[in-house]
């Protein structure tokens, strides 16, 4: 699907980590709805994390980490991050020696169909192959079927590298399945 009209992709900066949290938890209580625990998506602290983790991203420059936001006709309705491996990553943030990271990507809930996803991930494939990486590795939640068939669709396949990941709830964790997908950065 083409990126809608009057759709502009920008370099995100410290300004904007109350949007792009904002972004991520209506994304994740619209695609994690059925699967992660409601107590975890329904909890008021959660825009509190997300929007902590977004001020401490933006906030603390490192070579090869940059987030775009992407606004359509002046609102908010997605953003994609990509960044260099982290040296304390958990299972399922493993990225294997030479490859780039495209380590978030969430869309407004409206948003979803409109080829702003598509926009974002093929400007995020442009700058980790600027950044020298011809191939490169995201993670998505087994349960995500939404985001696996878009991820698919845009040529990427499971490498068959999995992890466990727990949601926290009040009556005990939820564990979900980690699948790494794998893609080029050359279209």
């Amino acid at each position: 699907m083409p990126a809608p009209n009057g759709l502009d992709i920008r370099e995100a900066g410290p300004d904007d980590a109350e949007t792009i949290a904002d972004l991520h938890v209506r994304s994740w209580r619209s695609a994690y709805r059925g699967w992660a625990p409601d107590d975890w998506l329904d909890s008021p602290a959660l825009k509190d994390t997300a929007r902590d983790y977004w001020v401490r991203l933006l906030g603390t420059p490192r070579p090869g980490l940059a987030t775009w936001i992407a606004v359509v006709d002046g609102v908010p309705f997605g953003f994609v991050n990509v960044a260099p491996p982290l040296a304390e990553a958990r299972d399922d943030e493993q990225v294997p020696p030479g490859f780039g990271w495209l380590h978030h990507i969430h869309l407004a809930p409206e948003a979803i169909g409109q080829g702003v996803g598509a926009a974002l991930f093929r400007h995020a494939l442009g700058v980790m192959q600027a950044q020298g990486f011809a191939e490169a590795v995201l993670w998505v939640y087994g349960p995500n079927a939404r985001a696996r068939a878009f991820y698919e669709a845009m040529g990427w396949r499971p490498d068959g590298t999995t992890a466990p990941h727990a949601f926290p709830s009040a009556s005990g964790d939820v564990i979900v399945t980690s699948v790494r997908y794998r893609g080029v950065t050359a279209r």
